[in-house]
């Protein structure tokens, strides 16, 4: 075994969007920063269309996800000027709303549920007639019932913010190590007393049978131990794996599969409808969102299946036969590319985020099918975090020990300010 290296600040595992973020915000508060993904920025945010649309995302029985997704649209304009004024890199946001199709009678039923659900909770939609629809969409197939239209959806190009953040974070004299974290470094602390200490807020006491279990690093593959104060996993779905042998922590993240497609308009610069398109098609979700580089990313299956990142020809055949029934003009583009990755799915569809084992370890994972909209919050809350500063009200619904079944009721403490 390699001998250790120096303590450092923090180690941060995983190269998507939300490990990115989190790694330039560190770095840009001073810290001293490790950072490890075997093969970064190609999981689920390479697969993603980007999608700022906190208000087409909300669901019946998500309020508190809604609201993490409103505030998370809220933060990303400022997030955008920042990330381009330091890279000078165009990362492809555009400010031009969303219009859902609905195809039948059934799905406009549904799309007057939706916007129902967008008046009680405050969220900005129109519902439009089919002409309606048609003024705004005239590339809208023989079938239209009517529709919805989202002036404050969004939306951003994945692939470009990551290969901004990594350079950006590379002008900070760091870069993604392509190496696999095997496990976590842990020590388990007696505690005679069991007792309260005052932690930062967003930390919080793991104690089982007398024990505070505390994150000293990382092991690499190889056995190479990496010391630092503070670990943050966000490593998708694999990031429930790293803490499977801590006692008392569960990050229930698993893989749920989807399929993307993508074309190019260039020969046909008329399929540009400059916003995005979603559609309704006999109860099946689809979207169509048009780059102004000529790219169109058309998603997404969903499986509960194992990221093997193989396409089927089924899900292929399904996306492209619902979105030729809203847009039938897509015929004409070409195929460039077929996607297959897997979201990190939790159990109620909300993201961990937050501080356990004595603080020392931070999650950022679970973002399901959020995780580029979500990621504007999400750096927010880890910089907060770091910073030791008082989380907001709103990050209570994303706390990582919602999932801990503790023997001992009385282990988990108040949060408190040193």
């Amino acid at each position: 075994m390699e001998p250790a290296t120096h303590r450092i600040d923090l180690v941060v595992v995983g190269a998507g969007i939300i490990g990115a973020l989190a790694v330039w915000r560190a770095l840009q508060d001073g810290l001293t920063v490790r950072w490890y993904d075997p093969d970064p920025a190609n999981g689920a945010t390479y697969a993603a269309a980007g999608m700022i649309a906190p208000t087409f995302e909300a669901a019946f029985g998500e309020h508190d996800l809604m609201r993490l997704n409103v505030e998370s649209a809220r933060l990303w304009p400022t997030l955008v000027k920042e990330l381009e004024h330091e890279t000078r890199v165009d990362i492809g946001f555009r400010r031009a709303g969303s219009l859902t199709v609905a195809f039948d009678s059934g799905d406009l039923e549904e799309a007057r549920r939706l916007h129902a659900l967008h008046r009680e909770w405050n969220l900005d939609s129109e519902m439009l007639s089919a002409a309606e629809v048609r003024e705004r969409l005239p590339l809208a197939g023989a079938h239209v019932s009517g529709g919805l239209w989202a002036e404050n959806d969004h939306q951003i190009n994945p692939r470009e913010v990551s290969l901004a953040l990594i350079g950006a974070i590379a002008r900070h004299g760091t870069h993604v190590e392509k190496k696999r974290v095997a496990a976590l470094l842990v020590t388990d602390e007696n505690s005679e007393q069991a007792g309260v200490n005052n932690h930062q807020v967003g930390e919080e006491d793991q104690r089982v049978e007398g024990k505070r279990q505390r994150v000293e690093g990382v092991i690499l593959e190889g056995g190479v131990s990496i010391h630092a104060d503070r670990v943050l996993i966000a490593a998708g779905w694999q990031s429930s794996s790293l803490v499977a042998d801590l006692s008392g922590i569960d990050i229930p993240t698993r893989p749920v599969k989807g399929e993307v497609v993508r074309l190019n308009y260039n020969s046909v610069p008329w399929l540009d409808t400059e916003f995005t398109v979603r559609g309704l098609v006999q109860g099946r979700p689809i979207y169509i969102v048009p780059r102004s580089d000529g790219e169109i990313v058309v998603g997404a299956t969903t499986y509960e299946r194992e990221d093997d990142r193989q396409a089927t020809a089924g899900g292929i055949f399904t996306l492209l036969r619902d979105a030729r029934a809203v847009i039938p003009g897509l015929d004409e583009a070409e195929i460039t590319e077929v996607t297959a990755r897997a979201r990190p799915g939790s159990p109620d569809n909300l993201p961990l985020i937050g501080s356990v084992a004595d603080g020392t370890l931070m999650v950022a994972t679970g973002h399901y099918r959020h995780g580029i909209l979500l990621a504007a919050v999400t750096s927010h809350l880890i910089q907060c975090m770091l910073r030791g500063e008082k989380l907001p009200d709103y990050a209570e619904s994303c706390s990582p020990s919602r999932f801990t079944q503790l023997e001992d009721p009385d282990a988990r403490y108040p949060l408190s300010v040193e």
